[in-house]
This record gives C-alpha cells, sequence and structure tokens, in this order.
C-alpha cells in the first residue's frame, strides 16, 4: 500500500492533485518503472496482447499483422466462451 505524500499532493510526486490515480495507488500497485518491448506501436502492442515477446509473434515494425499462429488473449477468451471488444483510434491496430 502506497500513502500519498501531504507534500506533494500526489503518488508520482508533482504539484498537481491526482485523486484517482492516488486512490488507484493506495488500493491497488504502483510501478516505478515501467518499459516497452520496442520503440514501435504495433510490436508492442502485438507483445501486450499475446504475451509474447517481438521475437516470438514476429510484429517487428508499424504496418505488420500478427501471425495467425500468435493467439492474442482476446482470442483466448473467446475460445472459453467470452466476449471481448476494443475501442482504438490509432492506425496500427487497424483489424486491416
Amino acid at each position: 500500500m502506497v500513502a500519498v505524500s501531504s507534500e506533494t499532493n500526489s503518488v508520482y510526486g508533482g504539484a498537481v492533485q491526482t485523486p484517482t490515480f492516488d486512490r488507484l495507488a493506495e488500493q491497488g500497485a504502483v510501478f516505478e518503472s515501467a518499459f516497452a518491448p520496442t520503440p514501435a506501436t504495433a510490436p508492442s502492442h502485438a507483445t501486450l496482447f499475446t504475451g509474447q515477446e517481438v521475437q516470438r509473434h514476429g510484429v517487428l515494425r508499424n504496418g505488420e499483422s500478427l501471425p495467425d499462429a500468435a493467439n492474442a488473449l482476446a482470442e483466448v477468451f473467446r475460445a472459453n466462451g467470452w466476449r471481448t471488444g476494443a475501442f482504438v483510434s490509432s492506425f496500427v491496430l487497424d483489424p486491416r
């Protein structure tokens, strides 16, 4: 559990109050560092959606599609009776 500092007004130390982030921090987890597997969006999203390293899923740059052999988490859910959806505006996630 992380306490919000009264000196900084937010869990991440800024001067701006962030009550929603602060509440999430108090009730969940705080990550001090986060890293993307690659600077390109599509390969990073492919890793996020499959749990596979870039070399395994094969999406190396923007504009490439996820190979059929690389099951995304949504496909695993669908195979087990769940319905999933996504709302995106990024061209690299366009289904075409």
